[in-house]
């Protein structure tokens, strides 16, 4: 049996394991974002995002897989987009004070 057959073979996880799970990892999952988004509110909305991101992907979490690993690899991609949005934003910010005073 390949893996990926055995990973069909376990249900999908429920609502309460799922937020068990979450739970549990959250305080790592923010000192791994702290580490990417030093400012606290935001690093805890990329913790938000990272956890309906993998909610939303809940039903292809192999149960014999550590959670944090996959959890940090999808807060990683949340970090990202946040750092890339914040980034557009303060450039364009830039770009129109720059254009008033020139």
């Amino acid at each position: 049996m390949n893996s990926e057959s055995s990973n069909h073979t376990t249900p999908p996880l429920t609502h309460e394991q799922f937020m068990r799970l979450f739970l549990r990892a959250e305080r790592e999952i923010l000192r791994y974002v702290m580490a990417l988004v030093p400012n606290v509110s935001n690093a805890r909305d990329v913790v938000q995002e990272t956890a309906v991101a993998l909610w939303m992907a809940i039903d292809k979490y192999d149960q014999t897989k550590p959670f944090i690993p996959r959890a940090c690899r999808f807060a990683l991609n949340e970090a990202r987009l946040y750092l890339r949005t914040e980034f557009r934003r303060r450039r364009q910010w830039f770009d129109e004070d720059v254009a008033r005073f020139a």
